[in-house]
């Protein structure tokens, strides 16, 4: 009787087991504490997303719990600019920060993690700008100027993270908010591509801004020259850097001009001064 008792306990165990194990319910869950696009699709979301896709402009992310950045994905670009421009020296010892070395001595890697997390880091950002383009394109709460006025703000921002990865190694696929097959090529040239974003950008943004730190029309001037300048396109960036000397402003609205206090470039009381065309 007992052995009875006990089989089927056993047998019921297996059984609740057995259930649970093969339940759908149980397998697929709906995350929680995510959005899906038909939330976000109003003015609202659309803004918010539009935060996000600014955020990453300092190469720091939330990597799934896992804190990305840093000294690998800098907006400053230190390792990449001073470090191997021979003006820094990472310092401390060799175990320190140790794919710093190679990158010094221009011997790194395709392995080397700064260059991993650099990469998620660009890629994140042009993520982040092409959610903002796709799910404006659901919204209907948003006025013309308004969407002008975002998908301007996007487009400088993914310029600026396609700029970064073609600086660091030319070779990059551009992604856009019309894309589903993200294995792209990068067997083509990502200029045109970039300099489309930024002069839309400067064709198409306001001078002035409703926040200090965002990309007004003469951010993006100044950014797309840059651009042409890293192609060798003097003449034509002339044109655009005559403008933004002769009419630029800041976001604010007032016209760009030197400080009297060279120090006040560095002082975070005075961040995004009449001489910052834009920062981080």
């Amino acid at each position: 009787m007992k052995k009875a008792y006990l089989k089927l306990i056993t047998l019921a165990f297996v059984g609740i087991l057995f259930s649970l194990s093969c339940s759908k319910g149980f397998l697929e869950r709906t995350p929680k504490g995510t959005l899906d696009a038909n939330t976000l699709a109003n003015k609202k979301g659309v803004e918010a997303l539009l935060i996000g896709a600014y955020a990453v402009l300092d190469g720091f992310i939330d990597g799934g719990g896992i804190f990305l950045g840093g000294w690998q994905s800098s907006g400053t670009n230190w390792v990449y600019g001073s470090i191997c421009a021979g003006e820094a020296h990472k310092g401390s010892d060799a175990g320190d920060q140790p794919d710093v070395n190679p990158i010094e001595t221009y011997t790194p890697t395709a392995t080397n993690g700064y260059f991993d997390t650099k990469w998620r880091i660009v890629y994140e950002g042009i993520t982040r700008c092409n959610s903002t383009l796709r799910i404006m394109a659901d919204a209907t709460d948003i006025s013309a100027a308004d969407r002008t006025r975002i998908e301007g703000e996007a487009r400088f921002l993914r310029g600026h993270y396609h700029f970064e990865a073609k600086k660091m190694w030319d070779k990059v696929p551009y992604i856009d908010e019309t894309m589903t097959d993200f294995n792209q090529p990068n067997d083509v040239d990502i200029w045109p591509m970039i300099e489309a974003d930024l002069k839309f950008a400067y064709d198409n943004l306001p001078v002035t801004m409703n926040a200090k730190g965002r990309a007004n029309k003469y951010a993006a001037g100044a950014l797309y020259a840059k651009a042409l300048m890293f192609q060798g396109k003097y003449a034509a960036a002339k044109t655009v850097l005559d403008d933004v000397y002769t009419n630029g402003k800041n976001a604010q609205g007032v016209k760009y001009k030197l400080l009297d206090k060279f120090s006040d470039n560095f002082n975070a009381d005075t961040k995004n001064s009449t001489e910052s065309v834009f920062a981080v």
